[in-house]
């Protein structure tokens, strides 16, 4: 199944399959429950749940059908009943690595949910009616006239899911009405398959419907492109064209008929070549899918831009590429998109992306890279990516390079960025990978002016003995600023000239006399060296993943890191797969 539709499967749940109702196992359904009798208002629905193996009991037979359930256990049923062996821990203030955390983690790396404003999820808290049909429809759009839950009230109306429930939104459920909704629901299902957005990790986005710009200005029934060799003659070869050597789009629309955006269906699925025909392509303010499948390339491209609205763009390989998921320029409503670019890990030492530039624009971000050479990714830069801006409008990013990497740049922009490094598994053939990471951006007054929070992660091990003596020996991690470091700026000279690629290796000294941090990274095997690599204007440092990582502040006026026990510990999500099968 793809990873697309086990998403919706997940937030869609039990519209058309059956879960398994696991919050405590070991009765054999085939008994029945004792506490069950023929005057329980829910024995129906809890009969047809036991006799398909949905539901069980408690180890003394009983079902308890008035008990309530926490938020904990009805995530565990969602997770429980797609996904054989979830993992995470430590993904919100309050989950650490208890017995639920493995399923509340997957569940918030696949962004299936996200928690409270404070950074907790209160996995004992009991679960309401509310939050039980949104998990079982799915998303749906809302607008800002009403309450988040208006539209699932509406739907459980009409299509009779409060039958023999409270229908009161905020009311905490028992086991039984979970037992009733659920079989209400399978009684008469909602098509989940056209009703949730299926890349929602974006909970920001609910369209004020129509959104306007999604269709061509002479072709209604097309996206935003230059689709006419000639705007005279209105006959559509440009489009012909992107039909014959790419594919077509598919509308995507929500229940009501009301179109949210733009999904790509390739000639050759699992290989689209996104490149020539492509340039036509202008992206709308709205959702648009450039899935290009797990051995799909996009190259040689320097104008797309696939504007406002949280996009998403998957490849395999590219080369000679500047392009831009969203920018400024052209809107910034909900342009939180993902990336993956890189599907498949490499065994040698080779690269798929090379010669690269994604600008991910304003919004949040979430990015995956693999096996990439040359390149960078600018999650934040101003002026449509423009390396001395930053983008008013970005906000919280993560970025996550993984697999062989080499002479690479991360830009974060404005907010509380996150740079995940996975030196570890780099199959290394040069001497020195020569990474920069910039908290803003990497030229004029961006170098120094983002005012976020921003935090490198080394996925390495976390007894990595940190020094500032040179040379670095196996089994250390070298943080320092040199003694002869220059107050100039020292520039790449090769990409000075390109305001998109342009950044400095030492960024001189900021007003606050801040100044570029220099690292290296000796595996202790000495399979891996990094040589020297720049920090500019990131404020943590942390080494390793899950209970054991440590997290330093970053000192860029002396150049030290001083462990700080108080600091949260990152997980990084774990790569949506399914979008590359």
């Amino acid at each position: 199944m793809a990873y697309k539709d086990k998403l919706k499967f997940k937030i869609g749940l039990i519209i058309s399959v059956f879960i398994i109702f696991t919050i405590n196992l070991s009765v054999n359904i085939a008994h029945a429950f004792i506490d069950v009798s023929s005057q329980n208002k829910y024995i129906q629905a809890i009969n047809y749940l036991s006799e398909k193996g949905i539901i069980n009991g408690y180890p003394d037979g009983t079902f308890q059908s008035e008990n309530t359930i926490s938020r904990a256990e009805f995530l565990k049923i969602i997770i429980s009943s797609t996904v054989s062996n979830p993992t995470g821990e430590n993904c919100f203030n309050d989950i650490h690595t208890e017995w639920f955390a493995k399923y509340i983690c997957y569940a918030k790396n696949n962004y299936i949910i996200n928690g409270y404003a404070d950074g907790n999820f209160k996995p004992d808290s009991n679960i309401n009616l509310a939050e039980a049909l949104k998990i079982s429809i799915g998303k749906l759009p809302t607008s800002p006239q009403e309450y988040w839950y208006s539209p699932y009230q509406k739907i459980a109306e009409e299509k009779g899911y409060y039958n023999n429930i409270d229908p009161h939104a905020g009311h905490e459920i028992t086991r039984g009405e979970a037992a009733q909704l659920i079989y209400n629901i399978q009684q008469n299902p909602y098509p989940v398959s056209t009703i949730s957005y299926p890349y929602s990790w974006d909970a920001s986005f609910n369209p004020t419907f129509p959104i306007a710009g999604l269709f061509d200005s002479e072709y209604t029934d097309l996206p935003p492109g230059k689709w006419d060799w000639n705007d005279a003659n209105k006959d559509g070869a440009n489009y012909r064209n992107f039909e014959t050597n790419i594919g077509t789009f598919e509308a995507l629309k929500d229940p009501n008929g009301n179109q949210y955006g733009w999904q790509l269906k390739g000639n050759n699925p699992s290989a689209i070549d996104y490149s020539g025909a492509a340039a036509y392509f202008e992206g709308s303010p709205g959702v648009d899918v450039l899935s290009l499948g797990s051995n799909g390339s996009i190259s040689s491209f320097g104008s797309g831009n696939l504007g406002d609205g949280p996009d998403i763009l998957v490849f395999e390989n590219s080369h000679s590429l500047d392009f831009r998921t969203g920018s400024s320029l052209s809107g910034s409503k909900s342009d939180n998109d993902l990336i993956i670019a890189g599907c498949k890990a490499n065994s040698d030492s080779s690269f798929n992306i090379s010669t690269t530039t994604i600008h991910t624009g304003p919004g949040s971000d979430l990015v995956f890279v693999r096996d990439m050479e040359r390149s960078a990714i600018d999650a934040g830069n101003g002026n449509s990516g423009d390396t001395s801006a930053i983008d008013p409008n970005d906000k919280n990013d993560t970025v996550i390079f993984r697999g062989n990497m080499l002479d690479f740049r991360f830009f974060g922009g404005n907010g509380d960025d996150t740079a995940v490094w996975y030196a570890d598994e780099v199959n290394q053939a040069d001497t020195w990978l020569g990474p920069n990471f910039f908290g803003g951006g990497g030229s004029g007054d961006a170098i120094w002016g983002d005012k976020g929070i921003d935090t490198l992660v080394l996925a390495i091990p976390s007894d990595t003995k940190i020094t500032d003596k040179t040379p670095t020996q196996p089994g250390e991690l070298l943080i320092r600023i040199p003694s002869d470091y220059s107050t100039n700026v020292v520039w790449d000279n090769p990409v000075y000239n390109d305001i998109y690629a342009r950044y400095c290796i030492s960024c001189g000294i900021s007003k606050d006399n801040k100044k570029t941090i220099t690292l290296e990274y000796n595996k202790k095997d000495g399979t891996v060296r990094t040589g020297y690599f720049t920090v500019t204007d990131f404020e943590r440092l942390q080494i390793g993943i899950g209970a054991d990582a440590k997290v330093y502040d970053l000192d860029s006026i002396n150049g030290k890191a001083t462990l700080n026990p108080l600091l949260p510990k990152f997980t990084p999500p774990e790569i949506p797969n399914g979008y590359c099968s």
